[in-house]
């Protein structure tokens, strides 16, 4: 771990290792906070950013277990309101990036609309960049649209669904939502590398997140290494989705 960190100048990190169903090994080295300085304890909390998809598409997943949503329909089938050349695309397009669908993100990595509406309204005119299922394009509209899904199908918001159907069951007491605009106790700080110019060495910077609401479905998480083991861990053995849905999950979305 500690050649590692050297190497890639990780300023501190969690590690939980599982193995045959139990964390064999659980780790916490260097610092959550350079300005203070604060060390990693194994209750340091990180930002997931992405990762939060994963948890996405398993409770996707869990409706299709329980009829309802099949990954084949239209995404029209559970949202109204879309534009039209949105409607025909697929819950399992979403999932798999294949929707074609333009991007939330704008090019200085702001969001097009303050919730979901301003962002579908900023989109609605907008052409696919491709037709729905011709190619990979990673896309943060999708699930934008997918916790969407999830909201109407379960009548809470997102964050209350993984809260009460997820953290809660499985004992992750350091697993929530936030950004930087929230107190999160315990979060590790954000950091990232400049990029250079000429002559210039990179240099760590504090990086500061924002997750709307309407997009803590793409990336919203904050969670611990020993909380995600937890999660891996039932997952793995069946206590979330059935073995017959989770090879559904790792099975990839096919081409046109």
């Amino acid at each position: 771990a500690q050649r590692q960190m050297s190497l890639r100048s990780i300023p501190g990190m969690q590690i939980a290792v599982v193995k045959d169903g139990r964390i064999v090994h659980s780790g916490a080295y260097g610092l959550a906070n350079l300005q203070t300085p604060v060390p990693v304890s194994e209750e340091t909390v990180f930002s997931i950013n992405s990762a939060t998809k994963t948890f996405t598409g398993v409770e996707i997943l869990r409706l299709v277990e329980r009829g309802q949503v099949d990954l084949d329909a239209p995404v029209s089938t559970y949202l109204a309101d879309l534009p039209q050349a949105w409607r025909p695309i697929t819950v399992r397009q979403l999932l798999t990036h294949m929707s074609g669908l333009p991007d939330i993100i704008t090019p200085d990595g702001g969001y097009v609309g303050s919730d979901r509406a301003g962002a579908l309204a900023a989109l609605a005119d907008l052409p696919l960049r491709s037709v729905p299922g011709e190619r990979f394009a990673y896309n943060q509209t999708n699930y934008m649209l997918l916790q969407w899904i999830v909201e109407q199908a379960q009548g809470r918001p997102f964050e209350a669904v993984l809260g009460d159907d997820v953290f809660k069951p499985l004992g992750m007491t350091h697993s929530g939502f936030g950004d930087s605009l929230d107190l999160i106790p315990g979060k590790a700080d954000s950091y990232r590398y400049s990029r250079p110019g000429e002559g210039e060495a990179p240099r760590l910077q504090n990086v500061h997140e924002l997750f709307p609401p309407f997009t803590r479905a793409a990336a919203g998480i904050n969670s611990s290494a020993p909380d995600l083991a937890r999660w891996l861990i039932a997952l793995q053995a069946g206590q979330i989705l059935a073995p017959a849905t989770l090879e559904a999950l790792w099975t990839p979305g096919p081409f046109n």
